[in-house]
């Protein structure tokens, strides 16, 4: 099975720890998939050429994650800047994805090329939604967040297969009223549409039919960064290797709960972290400085 992410990569600096992880929904999609059976994955979008991309392409290469049709352009990779305590996570900015903004080339060889695979993954913060119309013979798997758009959904939704929806703050009628909505602006009879709440677990719509997956339950959270992203993957994953129904949806839920609870437990979205440059740590020292932010390096 071949799969594809096309949109961003973010280098999650964890300030209190002075410590970076790799992230971003599209690159954590497409790392995530590389650790499942008999899947190749590739990354596909844009990288600055500063010390963060060093670390962002080396991390790749380890991982055996492709991505050859991404590019290397000149100005700064995309960065959040986090602070964790207690395992639970709180954004305090970012650079609005950096080179990012300079959107997605993709040339008609490429589209060829991505074209023969089996599921590609788009997101709402993936600067990328100009080319859903041109992937024609994969599923189209869409990570919509936190919801934020309805004209984006409207806009995209038509294109895609699994539509993924993140809801952990919602009530139980916030997140039915959600779904209808969703429902009627689909207008695709096929689609599944996937719902996380946190520890209230996930649940998916098909055809009429909503299945619902416990949480699991984990001892200890150290980091909840890419939760979501490793649940998506796992659920969209399997369930297009065994086909759509309803035992099938069942289980792909119990399996991506169970994957999503592993990814809990260790720091950032998969690991693989690294000190944060003196350099750009003095950098972001002296940001903080100069737009009145608490400096959460100290």
């Amino acid at each position: 099975m071949k799969v594809a992410a096309i949109g961003d990569n973010v280098v999650d600096l964890y300030l209190n720890q002075k410590m970076m992880y790799l992230g971003g929904n599209s690159l954590n999609f497409a790392n995530f998939a590389s650790e499942m059976d008999s899947v190749e994955s590739m990354y596909v979008g844009n990288f600055g050429n500063d010390v963060l991309s060093e670390y962002v392409q080396t991390t790749l290469d380890k991982l055996s994650v492709n991505h050859r049709l991404s590019r290397i352009l000149n100005g700064a990779s995309g960065y959040s800047l986090v602070k964790v305590e207690d395992g639970d996570r709180t954004f305090l900015g970012s650079n609005q994805g950096g080179v990012l903004q300079n959107g997605i080339l993709l040339s008609k060889s490429n589209i060829d090329y991505l074209n023969d695979f089996d599921l590609v993954h788009f997101n709402a913060n993936g600067n990328a939604d100009e080319w859903l119309c041109k992937i024609a013979k994969p599923k189209i798997i869409y990570d919509y967040s936190d919801f934020d758009s309805i004209e984006q959904v409207r806009n995209t939704v038509k294109f895609v297969d699994i539509a993924c929806f993140s809801m952990a703050n919602k009530t139980n009628s916030e997140v039915a009223n959600k779904l209808s909505e969703i429902v009627d602006i689909s207008e695709n009879d096929q689609i599944i549409i996937l719902i996380t709440r946190g520890e209230l677990g996930a649940q998916a719509y098909y055809a009429g039919h909503v299945f619902k997956q416990p949480a699991e339950r984990v001892k200890h959270v150290v980091d909840t960064m890419g939760a979501g992203d490793s649940f998506i993957t796992s659920f969209g994953i399997n369930i297009m290797k065994t086909g759509i129904t309803g035992f099938n949806i069942k289980r792909a839920l119990k399996q991506a709960s169970l994957y999503s609870a592993k990814n809990i437990l260790v720091n950032g979205s998969f690991d693989h972290g690294a000190k944060v440059p003196n350099s750009f740590l003095n950098y972001i020292i002296k940001w903080s400085d100069k737009n009145g932010k608490r400096n959460y390096t100290k």
